[in-house]
């Protein structure tokens, strides 16, 4: 298959933001791109998309280089139908090229089935301490975010604080980091807004951004708090914003260390849910944010992930699956589907192995199966 990989431009971005919100159900903006050339700098920001020969889209992935000698890889996707060629991997040669040429420390936000691949083929192999806790809400009590919203510390506008002290607060809980490039551009995002924390002395204690995102959700990232009840106040406020909450799914990207403060809050007001984990991970070290501080992160390309199937009483359809004992033609499948649909790399020969190593009466190998068919279940 030929293919040529080159830098993406808006409409690019746009039409990848489509195919990942159909394909794999993350949630972006389009306005994102433009808002990380202005965060990084236009030079800073790699965006590379794969066509074909008829110009169809294949797959992308974008790079950020942060200061402090951090790039951040995003975005990387491949067709459902392509991966498995390659295309990917050439993608990401292309794309940390010159990083890895300047030294840089590169990190990602990997999903769990994926994170094991760049662990031990790509040397990314430092982590935090924590990792990424997707939780999202709905059913928001309107009524009482009114009654509560001015229960504690003074909440206000972006354009209401000294914005040097809201970059020196975003510096101490991102580990000394100079991001003040990101915390403007983000803070201003075009389809979003942000509120400020203050203590009696006008000092910032906190601060949040919310940005809509496709299919009308709403992704609350960052939000940093000094403890629990300003984290409430900023949540409050940033609800109370938005007079169309009551009917959006939203979402926050939480962390090991405060996911369960954050969902003891939310859940006051609304009908929180486990989404998934996501890894995050680098080649050189993974940088010491103050965790403690951090209710939902604030990363490049971050996505939220909506739900494809929703089934009502009512409409509850009958699958018949058996499960079963898998012959070798099961397991060459399953080999073919998982190389496929999840980029494993098994041998047809590992089925014959595993009985000669344990027995066959230690080796369990199950499928499920539906009308005749292997399902990727085993």
């Amino acid at each position: 298959m030929h293919y040529t990989i080159e830098a993406g431009d808006v409409a690019d971005w746009k039409e990848a933001t489509d195919l990942t919100s159909k394909n794999v159900q993350w949630e972006l903006s389009y306005n994102d791109l433009e808002v990380y050339w202005k965060a990084y700098g236009k030079d800073n920001v790699i965006f590379l998309v794969a066509r074909n020969e008829d110009r169809q889209f294949c797959g992308c992935a974008l790079l950020g280089k942060a200061k402090g000698n951090i790039s951040t890889i995003a975005m990387y996707f491949v067709m459902p139908e392509l991966q498995g060629t390659g295309i990917g991997n050439a993608i990401f040669a292309k794309l940390t090229e010159t990083s890895i040429k300047e030294g840089r420390n590169i990190g990602m936000n990997a999903a769990k089935k994926m994170s094991e691949k760049y662990t031990t083929r790509l040397g990314y192999d430092k982590f935090p301490k924590w990792r990424i806790e997707l939780i999202s809400f709905t059913e928001v009590n309107v009524d009482y975010i009114h009654e509560h919203m001015n229960d504690g510390c003074k909440i206000v506008n972006l354009n209401e604080v000294d914005f040097a002290k809201l970059v020196e607060y975003d510096s101490k809980v991102a580990a000394g980091y100079d991001r003040s490039g990101f915390v403007k551009a983000w803070t201003e995002h075009p389809d979003g807004y942000t509120k400020v924390a203050l203590n009696s002395a006008g000092d910032v204690i906190g601060y949040g951004t919310a940005r809509l995102v496709t299919n009308d959700n709403i992704v609350y990232s960052p939000l940093y708090a000094n403890d629990d009840a300003t984290a409430k106040q900023l949540i409050l406020t940033m609800f109370n914003h938005d007079n169309q909450l009551a009917v959006r799914t939203g979402f926050f990207f939480s962390i090991t260390t405060t996911v369960g403060r954050l969902s003891k809050i939310l859940s006051e007001f609304a009908k929180v849910q486990d989404v998934t984990n996501i890894i995050s991970q680098f080649t050189k070290e993974a940088p010491p944010a103050d965790s403690e501080k951090v209710y939902s992160i604030s990363d490049i390309a971050l996505v939220s992930y909506r739900y494809i199937y929703k089934i009502l009483p009512s409409q509850e359809a009958t699958m018949v699956v058996t499960i079963e004992k898998a012959t070798f033609d099961d397991f060459k499948k399953i080999v073919d589907l998982t190389r496929k649909l999840e980029d494993w790399e098994h041998s047809y020969d590992d089925f014959h192995v595993y009985i000669q190593a344990f027995g066959d009466e230690n080796v369990k190998f199950l499928a499920a199966k539906s009308e005749g068919k292997a399902l990727p279940t085993h």
